[in-house]
């Protein structure tokens, strides 16, 4: 991994931010709290409700599908792998563990993970037998399961954390404190289910969609600071020179950072939050102004961390320079927005909602009403 020079005023600018919102939270309460969960809470997305750990930081241990490492091919290097510093745990879903993949680069790192089943490395693998999207009824998955007698063979090594007097200090990173190979949950219709963990839930796993090491984390807090210290009502909150101090601490290290040849403070400023607008946030999806208010617990507008490209699409990319891997919790993918915002782009990226609204424009143009 890159070595940062400025570590020390990066970690000075980062309490300044911090300690900014907690005195903003004396008046709107909650900012704090939704500031320090940007990377202390993550979602669950495609990690079984089982297997989830509801909501703990970014930099923790983390699942990844296989089918997601075929798609893409960053992830098919084992080097980039274990760039998932606190643990990754690839996943091999119903019959992905046994079948032939279509290229000899796949067939090699399969084999490679298989050696890692249940391990205690950076890189770990499990084999999951559980429902997926597009079987109904779980009728697919059901009749696989029964079909090679499954039940008997995963049950006796079923994934688990270690008991404390083994590994007393459990903490959500590293693959050392849990242990076991198979994880099994087909449930839906009338049929019978089938679940391995019926009760006392392991709870060992971060969704990969939603990692990023110690160093993205802290820019993220900055350029997310940076957008919402651009909120109109803001100045009514705090004093005029504190908010300028602070807003130049940030450029300076934003201009100072660069993810994929972006540079930080470009991003913010040319964003479509801020682009538009003459410096002040807004929501880019229905233009209207996000004031520091709704950042508040009392609110009834809820803002929300949204993604330029949605996550969904599991993009993951490498950064030759900085020698990190960049899930969709990047820096340069990030926004605040409305919650009805973040509905109405579902899976679009924004540039393409946007376009897909200049459609509908158009469309409705056509009907000279």
């Amino acid at each position: 991994m890159a070595k940062i020079n400025q570590t020390p005023e990066r970690d000075l600018v980062l309490k300044k931010v911090f300690n900014f919102w907690k005195t903003i939270d004396k008046q709107i309460e909650g900012i704090y709290e939704k500031f320090a969960n940007v990377n202390g809470k993550t979602g669950k997305y495609d990690v079984p409700d089982e297997l989830w750990t509801q909501r703990t930081r970014r930099t923790n241990r983390v699942l990844l599908d296989w089918d997601v490492i075929r798609t893409n091919e960053i992830l098919q290097d084992i080097n980039n792998l274990k760039l998932f510093e606190n643990g990754i745990c690839i996943e091999f879903v119903n019959n992905d563990f046994d079948d032939k993949e279509k290229s000899q680069v796949l067939n090699k790192l399969k084999a490679t993970l298989k050696k890692e089943l249940g391990g205690d490395n950076t890189v770990s693998c499990i084999r999951t037998v559980r429902n997926i999207k597009g079987d109904i009824g779980g009728k697919k998955v059901r009749d696989y399961f029964e079909t090679n007698a499954l039940e008997s063979k995963f049950v006796k090594n079923l994934i688990k954390r270690k008991p404390a007097d083994v590994h007393p200090n459990y903490n959500h990173i590293g693959n050392e404190d849990w242990e076991g190979k198979y994880f099994f949950s087909i449930k839906g219709g009338s049929t019978k289910s089938y679940l391995s963990h019926p009760k006392n839930h392991p709870m060992l796993f971060n969704p990969a969609s939603e990692y990023a090491n110690k160093e993205v984390c802290t820019d993220i807090i900055f350029v997310l600071s940076f957008f919402a210290m651009h909120c109109k009502d803001l100045r009514q909150y705090c004093t005029h020179n504190d908010l300028t101090k602070l807003k130049k601490d940030l450029e300076a290290v934003l201009k100072s950072r660069n993810y994929l040849g972006l540079n930080l403070y470009k991003y913010c400023i040319n964003h479509f939050s801020m682009k538009y607008s003459r410096n002040i946030l807004i929501d880019p999806i229905t233009t209207e102004n996000i004031l520091i208010e709704f950042f508040g617990l009392e609110s009834i507008h809820k803002i929300e961390l949204c993604h330029t490209v949605p996550v969904s699409r599991n993009e993951f990319l490498y950064d030759n320079k900085l020698k990190y891997i960049l899930s969709s919790a990047r820096p340069t993918n990030l926004f605040w927005g409305f919650r009805e915002s973040n509905l109405i782009q579902q899976t679009s990226t924004l540039e393409q909602y946007f376009n897909i609204e200049k459609e509908r424009v158009n469309t409705r143009n056509s009907w000279r009403l």
